[in-house]
């Protein structure tokens, strides 16, 4: 029996040994399993950060293109409508250009008509030729005219009739301040007469001016002979010109636009200004 055991001992230990030894390897693949799956769990964590990260930013500058891209549409729908209002500022502008530049042809038929209706009308229906033609009852009487002329005459369009009848408010306007400032040529004598007429003259000649060249009509109409300068001859070749003292400036140099577009005939030399009573 002893015999036996002594036998088995180095079995017995050569057993141990084995057995410890698998032990030991057994414990160090758990331990590398572990460290592999902290690590494998670390480095996971570290990119998932990371991917939040980059999605954050992603979001973040998504965010900052979408404001731009608002505040780029805010600015070019602002530039769109500015763009509009130019275009139709200018194609007002083109509007009023072409009919200034254009020569009124006046209507005689229609201002005949206009002319006989007016005839009829006595006291509060007539133009107030001391009011501006777009006063309010200067305005009511061009309505009333231009109704009854729609009853019996479909013909005429609006723009014929408001120009007719402004016509005819200025050829009134005219006549009286003429009437009131001036006397007739025929009752005066022989140098008034002429000053006179070369008043008239040259006021005809501006008037004709002004709607040929679509310039200063406004202005115009709103003159008579009254408010043209003496011309007082003091040789045969030169005029004395004698302005009134009440002429504005801006009245002046619309005046002298006009004289450019006329040859004078006669040399002008500006004299002492003319103290006529004002229209």
């Amino acid at each position: 029996m002893s015999l036996r055991i002594i036998l088995f001992l180095p079995l017995i230990q050569v057993l141990y040994f084995v057995d410890s030894d698998l032990v030991y390897a057994d414990l160090d693949e758990q331990s590398w399993r572990s460290d592999t799956l902290h690590q494998t769990s670390t480095s996971s964590s570290i990119q998932q950060q990371r991917t939040h990260e980059r999605i954050n930013s992603l979001l973040r500058t998504n965010e900052n293109l979408s404001q731009e891209i608002v505040y780029k549409n805010t600015n070019i729908a602002k530039l769109e409508s500015a763009v509009e209002k130019l275009q139709k500022e200018n194609e007002e502008l083109k509007r009023r250009l072409n009919t200034a530049s254009k020569s009124k042809t006046v209507n005689k038929e229609l201002s005949a008509i206009v002319k006989q209706i007016y005839q009829s009308f006595s006291g509060t229906e007539c133009f107030n030729i001391s009011e501006n033609y777009g006063s309010q009852h200067n305005q009511t009487v061009k309505n009333k005219i231009c109704d009854i002329i729609k009853q019996d005459h479909t013909t005429y369009s609006h723009v014929e009739l408001n120009d007719t009848v402004r016509l005819k408010f200025t050829y009134e306007k005219r006549g009286a301040r003429e009437n009131q400032n001036d006397v007739a040529p025929a009752a005066c004598p022989k140098r008034k007469r002429k000053i006179t007429a070369r008043r008239h003259s040259s006021y005809e000649s501006r008037y004709k001016t002004a709607k040929k060249r679509g310039i200063h009509t406004a202005v115009m109409q709103e003159l008579s002979a009254h408010d043209m300068s003496d011309l007082e001859s003091e040789n045969e070749d030169t005029f004395i010109v004698k302005r009134p003292v009440w002429r504005t400036a801006d009245i002046q140099l619309a005046l002298n636009e006009l004289d450019n577009y006329s040859p004078l005939l006669k040399r002008r030399v500006l004299g002492t200004p003319s103290k006529r009573s004002r229209p």
